[in-house]
């Protein structure tokens, strides 16, 4: 698992996360016996997208909207009917690590579990429930631990929540594992000693620690980090000029807009807002036309 991750970070230029892959990519790349694949990259941005991972729907919104970002070197150019598909996806979800996915999005009341694709987060899942049942997990994942072994750090037998001598470190797609996999008895190392590992380990079910672990990964792409107002005002500017396949919407795109206008407001940007508002209007009266 940790191998699909880095092999879709050396696709699209980011560092692989695994050491040993790592070096390997660096070496291979070294004597030219690696060359980036756009195809491959969207491929896994795509599934990322189809499991419920808001910035990966935004990051495919960039690439189809542009031609370029996640896809590029796979696309001929932009294609906007795909864009405003994904875009919508991800302005239906919320991107809380949790609840309001792009799964949620495209199919209300189905959970990204029953979908029925073959999941690498769903099989992590079963192995952290089955985890968490194993004779001892509640020792190991802290609620057992002593005084003592919150001062040794290494807490015997594996160790409290501030124990590190054994934990595992999740940071990639669908929560892989990093230094060996999972220990008997552990909690899938959801109590990671730094970074978002440490962060999942706050939520309260499994499928919003991996949920939270895929969204802050995918933030990396290409416009995956975008901005509710970007989102909306991307969406807005696609629906007006209409494309292959996608017919102009005045009316939906001074929807758009507004919604953009409003995000604006919301994070405090009056100008950009105003600059919406009057894109708005200017689509309202083409609609009317």
């Amino acid at each position: 698992m940790i191998i699909k991750s880095s092999t879709f970070r050396a696709h699209i230029g980011v560092d692989p996360n695994s050491n040993q892959i790592a070096y390997l990519v660096k070496e291979a790349a070294a004597v030219g016996e690696l060359q980036r694949s756009g195809a491959l990259a969207l491929r896994y941005a795509s599934l990322a997208a189809e499991r419920g991972v808001r910035a990966a729907a935004a990051a495919l919104g960039h690439a189809f909207a542009t031609g370029g970002g996640v896809g590029e070197g796979a696309l001929d150019g932009p294609c906007p009917a795909l864009a405003v598909r994904w875009l919508r996806a991800a302005l239906g979800a919320q991107g809380d690590g949790g609840a309001g996915t792009v799964a949620d999005a495209a199919a209300e009341g189905v959970s990204a579990l029953s979908l029925g694709y073959p999941s690498v987060i769903t099989a992590n899942i079963a192995m952290a429930r089955s985890a968490s049942s194993a004779p001892g997990a509640d020792e190991l994942s802290g609620s057992g631990g002593g005084a003592e072994d919150d001062e040794s750090g290494s807490g015997g037998g594996g160790g409290g929540a501030s124990g590190t001598a054994g934990a595992s470190s999740y940071n990639s797609w669908g929560g892989e594992v990093e230094e060996g996999g999972l220990e008997e008895g552990a909690l899938c190392a959801l109590r990671g000693p730094s970074g978002v590992g440490r962060a999942a380990s706050q939520v309260e079910t499994v499928e919003q620690a991996f949920a939270l672990l895929a969204e802050a990964e995918a933030e990396g792409l290409p416009g995956g980090t975008q901005a509710p107002h970007e989102l909306h005002a991307e969406l807005a500017r696609l629906l007006l000029a209409g494309g292959p396949g996608l017919p102009p919407d005045p009316a939906a795109a001074a929807e758009a807009y507004t919604l953009a206008a409003e995000a604006a407001e919301a994070a405090f940007k009056g100008k950009l807002a105003a600059r919406f508002y009057e894109l708005a209007a200017q689509a309202e009266a083409a609609a009317d036309e």
